[in-house]
């Protein structure tokens, strides 16, 4: 299986170094995560294909820590190859074509790096060609570290993507790997409006060319005081507490930086999701829900995700 899993800095005032891999690798396949301000926690995800014992490897830099490895759900019936490989944007302030070195035409993970202390920086990923305005203002990380948010694009036939940084110096691209052939991805950038705190029925029906797609999600706050819980949970399901608190975003400049994590989620058979987000008074004026795309089967066969949470 393919497991989805957010790796957690709930450690305030220290960064530490978590990773994933499968199971014999030898890359050096981890983010150094910045300190979880104010409480909290810092967040990045990850995927990564276990062996046929459900093994793979994990690394983290300080045990003692409260810091965490969150399974969100798994996929079955597709392959991911896992890389670790940095890309540079060739320019700031515009939108640039950047070439992928493995995996033409497939679906691949990009986790764009924010290193700049105490500065944050604009970054966004789409497919070549592409139209839309993908790209948000990632936090800073302060005291060492970095802030990660990732996006799923799909490479074309030359393996050539699109990227955008304000900084060309301390920002980065880190291709962490590519889905099988099984898998098509349908790029979004769409802001969703949860209908209240605690969980919520969202209906996609109109982003999506069927009902019961496998959507992703892309969850982040922009609050500098105060942490947040937010999560993704299929439409159905009454019961997972699908969640995380995400620190605050403070920041050292003018605001209005977003910290986050993704997680794919399914929509039910009326195309419904259910959100989250739960904070103390003013907090329905700093979450935010984008809908980054969904996926959908290629040629060749279904792909079967489950839910977790663990």
């Amino acid at each position: 299986a393919v497991l989805s899993m957010v790796l957690s800095n709930a450690t305030a005032g220290t960064e530490n170094t978590l990773g994933i891999r499968a199971n014999g690798s030898s890359l050096s396949r981890y983010v150094t995560l910045h300190e979880a301000e104010g409480g909290g926690q810092t967040n990045a995800r990850m995927f990564v294909q276990t062996d046929s014992n459900g093994i793979f490897e994990a690394y983290h830099s300080d045990i003692s820590d409260a810091d965490y490895f969150y399974y969100t759900g798994y996929w079955t019936n597709v392959a991911f190859t896992e890389l670790w490989n940095t890309e540079t944007a060739s320019g700031a302030s515009s939108w640039v074509d950047q070439t992928l070195n493995a995996g033409a035409s497939t679906v691949h993970q990009i986790i764009m790096a924010n290193y700049e202390q105490d500065v944050a920086n604009t970054m966004g990923v789409r497919a070549d060609g592409s139209a839309l305005t993908r790209s948000l203002l990632v936090h800073e990380p302060e005291a060492g570290g970095g802030n990660f948010l990732d996006f799923l694009v799909k490479a074309d036939a030359s393996s050539l993507i699109e990227v955008y940084t304000t900084d060309t110096t301390n920002a980065y691209f880190h291709d962490a790997g590519y889905f099988g052939t099984e898998m098509d991805f349908v790029e979004k950038w769409q802001p969703i409006t949860a209908a209240g705190s605690d969980w919520q029925n969202y209906d996609l029906t109109a982003y999506l060319d069927v009902d019961g797609r496998v959507c992703d999600f892309l969850l982040a706050t922009n609050w500098e005081t105060e942490i947040l819980g937010l999560g993704v949970r299929d439409g159905d399901d009454t019961t997972t507490e699908r969640k995380l608190e995400e620190h605050e975003a403070e920041s050292a400049g003018a605001g209005g930086e977003y910290s986050g994590f993704s997680m794919s989620v399914k929509s039910n058979s009326s195309g419904v999701i259910k959100t989250y987000y739960m904070g103390v008074f003013g907090q329905a004026d700093h979450n935010f829900f984008w809908l980054t795309g969904y996926f959908k089967p290629a040629a060749g066969g279904p792909q079967t995700y489950q839910l977790n949470c663990s």
